[in-house]
């Protein structure tokens, strides 16, 4: 562990003291409360609460937290902090639409009432649940341009099975169709009469138009298919047609397409080219922009195509937000891009391929409609001051900050958790009342929220006051606890008079500066001159000509003075030192020759030239080789031998009467050592050292400096010598000892052998013993050594 430098030390102790002391008695003047001079502005946070008491304690802040208003004497009921708080005004429950179109509640609740405080969110929950048999109205609006012939054939064709196929979808559906071309002015289509009557040169075709509503919405497919035969194909000129002009009439003529409100609404948009938007009706002399209203005649027609421009992005995606519409783009794949980009600018809408035939329009529609069925995604109308954040699980797992699920079948329910927050009260008192609407996209169902704000208290509104009270010098209204003044008068209670001219040179005096505040935040401007509060108690003041002063709210020095005391600085905002002294809390001397050691005294070199002489001390370097420096004058360092060997003779000679140093010697030994019985504890300012002697006894000390930069050392009272020991005795009782341990080692081995092999034989014998029976008939060829052999004729006589 590295030694410690004093200042760090120092700066620790400053630092804490300031913690634990200052913060602890100036915390409420941190808050953003305090500065909140009216009874509406101190409800801009919800932390904060009033006091409209009439008698307050003086230089208390009326705007602070309930706990610290209580502490000073304010009474609760005449503590102002109304909370946010809602309520469900009406819940009807979640059904099915049936056999009625549009009968459906796919969203609940459907009404709230919030009263909101800036900073405290009201917290909703709403639940979606998609309903069987909800209504559906398609409506095809298809490009007629020649180049769309196969498209028109087959649609013919296959109205019967899009019927069908929607059918098992919901029994609430209905089919409409309108087309368009483009503007009938030069550049979009030819207008020598010729062309004008029939644009397809060889074959016969329609004279071109704008759009045209050739079907409203119905649920007769025969008919809708007879509207699609019957329709003739036009063309024009570029690429580019007047899809966007047909499309706003579509969302726009509500009545003439016959929409139903309460259905999932959607046009299916058929086209192989392009689009115009606006602007590009100035090629044609066409500069009127585009009013977004209806304009069908009573044939379907649409009648301001040569007279107004084509609707912008921005148009159709509001009457789309409006209208709660939903646009399927089918395109070839060549156009593809172009309208998914399109997509990503443009609420509600999906652009998917057609076939050059269309022969997969039915899967597509059903495809895209099984897509549009199984997502909600909610959208609201909140302003900008207002701010309102979703969260889900969707269908189980983790809730996420999410306003959207996907993967939804019929019948299944989802719950977002909400929060409505206001982040601040807006100045115009008029957008204090709202209404918002949070909807599912494409569905005209919606949840309505009539907000209001708590921007003001109730003793601010018209008739909570006393007008022309005496409290206010007659001249202003006791409103919440303070005056506010009539015309010409201002000041705490109404007592100083003048114009708005006067009243701001007034108000002036009693600023430091342009933008810093009235008396300092800590005080009352009386007609121009500052009176300032008490301070945190009887000892601790504010005073100054503007309160900027105080004995408080400075830095302290490390021993807990503020600005280090009156003889070093004052305290106005930050510490004003005095001469010889520096620093945010006037800790530092200005003078560098505390820096200077005794042995740098003739060449003044700071700090033994290993370290910055700053506020008077010695802040060291580091070297890479021997680690940091330290001591008072960077003498030390952790790997070098500092001043321990400078020290050792008079230490050795003082202490224990033993060193190297002649008598005389010894008495120039400046230093004193002092006896201690232990040295265990030692200072980050200290180093300790130890030593052999020529007895080789070892002794320890450590030095250190006093605030004059003199040496301070300590010595162990005893030294630490080492006994002698009979190494003779010990080393013949070493070797007797291992020939004694080997010899019975020896002895137990054969012992151990002895004892094994007259087992073995005891155990050999008894088997033979026992086992083993030796008889002649034992070997069956076993022949008696002797054998005879008797003479027949022996014994016979002659």
């Amino acid at each position: 562990m590295l030694p410690q430098h004093p200042r760090t030390v120092s700066g620790l102790l400053k630092l804490c003291f300031f913690l634990s002391f200052v913060a602890a008695i100036l915390c409420e003047d941190a808050t953003p409360c305090s500065s909140r001079l009216t009874c509406g502005s101190c409800l801009a946070s919800h932390n904060c609460a009033w006091c409209s008491e009439k008698v307050y304690q003086r230089g208390s802040p009326r705007c602070d937290t309930i706990g610290n208003l209580i502490e000073q004497g304010c009474s609760k009921e005449n503590i102002n902090s109304p909370a946010t708080s809602s309520e469900i005004l009406e819940d009807e429950p979640l059904s099915d639409a049936g056999a009625i179109a549009g009968s459906a509640i796919q969203l609940k609740p459907q009404k709230f009432k919030l009263s909101l405080r800036a900073g405290d969110p009201a917290p909703l929950t709403l639940t979606f649940r998609q309903a069987e048999d909800y209504p559906v109205d398609l409506y095809y609006l298809m490009d007629l341009t020649f180049t769309m012939k196969k498209h028109k054939e087959t649609l013919a064709e296959l109205a019967d099975t899009i019927a069908e196929s929607m059918n098992n979808v919901t029994k609430n559906f209905r089919l409409g169709f309108g087309s368009f071309i483009d503007k009938v002015v030069m550049p979009y289509v030819d207008m020598v009469p010729d062309r004008l009557r029939n644009p397809c040169r060889d074959v016969y075709c329609n004279s071109p138009y704008g759009f045209r509503n050739h079907l409203s919405l119905n649920d007769d497919v025969t008919l809708f298919t007879q509207e699609v035969s019957r329709a003739n194909l036009s063309g024009n000129l570029d690429n580019a047609e007047g899809g966007f002009d047909a499309i706003m009439q579509v969302i726009v003529c509500k009545e003439k397409i016959r929409w139903n409100d309460r259905s999932r609404k959607i046009i299916l948009f058929a086209t192989d080219g392009i689009f115009h938007y606006a602007g590009d009706g100035k090629l044609g002399g066409i500069v009127k922009p585009n009013d977004g209203h209806c304009h069908l005649d009573d044939d379907g027609y649409y009648t301001e195509s040569i007279f107004q421009d084509y609707p912008s992005l921005s148009q159709i995606n509001n009457k789309i937000i409006e209208n709660k519409i939903l646009i399927i783009f089918a395109v070839p794949d060549v156009e593809l891009p172009l309208y998914q980009q399109l997509t990503n600018h443009v609420e509600g809408t999906y652009a998917e391929k057609l076939e050059s035939d269309a022969s997969n329009i039915v899967d597509l529609i059903h495809q895209q409609y099984n897509k549009i069925q199984s997502k909600v995604e909610l959208k609201d109308t909140a302003p900008d001051f207002l701010k309102i954040t979703y969260s889900s699980s969707c269908l189980g797992g983790e809730i996420k900050e999410i306003n959207s699920c996907e993967g939804l079948k019929v019948g299944a329910t989802v719950d977002f958790n909400l929060k409505v927050e206001l982040l601040e009260c807006p100045k115009n008192k008029s957008l204090w009342t709202n209404r918002i609407q949070i909807s599912p996209v494409g569905l005209s169902e919606y949840v309505l929220l009539d907000v209001d704000l708590l921007c003001e208290c109730d003793c601010e509104k018209p008739g909570g006051g006393e007008d022309l009270s005496l409290d206010c010098d007659a001249a202003g209204t006791y409103e919440c606890g303070i005056c506010n003044c009539g015309p010409n008068r201002f000041g705490r209670k109404c007592e100083c008079q003048g114009d708005d001219v006067v009243k701001e040179d007034k108000l002036a005096l009693c600023k430091m500066h342009d933008n810093s505040t009235l008396c300092s935040g800590r005080g009352d401007c009386v007609c121009g001159v500052c009176d300032c509060y008490a301070g945190p108690s009887k000892d601790l003041t504010i005073f100054g000509e503007y309160c900027e002063c105080d004995d408080f709210s400075c830095e302290r020095d490390s021993n807990g003075l503020v600005c280090g005391g009156e003889s070093r600085g004052s305290c106005c905002g930050e510490c004003k030192c005095k001469p010889g002294w520096s620093g945010s809390a006037c800790e530092c001397r200005t003078s560098n020759d505390t820096c200077i050691s005794p042995a740098d005294s003739d060449t003044g070199r700071f700090c033994s030239g290993r370290g910055d002489c700053i506020c008077g001390e010695c802040q060291c370097y580091r070297d890479e080789e021997r680690g940091y420096f330290g001591g008072p004058f960077c003498g030390d360092c952790s790997s070098c031998e500092g001043r321990c060997t400078e020290f050792r003779d008079c230490v050795q000679c003082k202490a224990f009467d033993l060193s190297l140093l002649s008598e005389e010697e010894c008495g120039n030994c400046t230093i004193i050592p002092e006896l201690v019985d232990s040295i265990d504890e030692i200072l980050p300012t200290e180093r300790k050292c130890i030593f052999k002697d020529e007895e080789d006894c070892s002794f320890s000390f450590v030095y250190g400096y006093d605030d004059n930069n003199k040496p301070v050392i300590r010595v162990t009272k005893t030294r630490d010598c080492p006994t002698k020991e009979p190494v003779l005795w010990i080393a013949l009782g070493v070797t007797l000892g291992v020939f004694l341990i080997g010899l019975i080692a020896l002895l137990i081995v054969r012992l151990v052998i002895y004892l094994k092999d007259k087992r073995d034989l005891e155990r050999f014998l008894e088997e033979v013993d026992k086992n083993t029976h030796w008889k002649n008939e034992t070997n069956p060829i076993y022949k008696e050594a002797i054998s005879q052999y008797p003479n027949p004729i022996y014994g016979q006589s002659q």
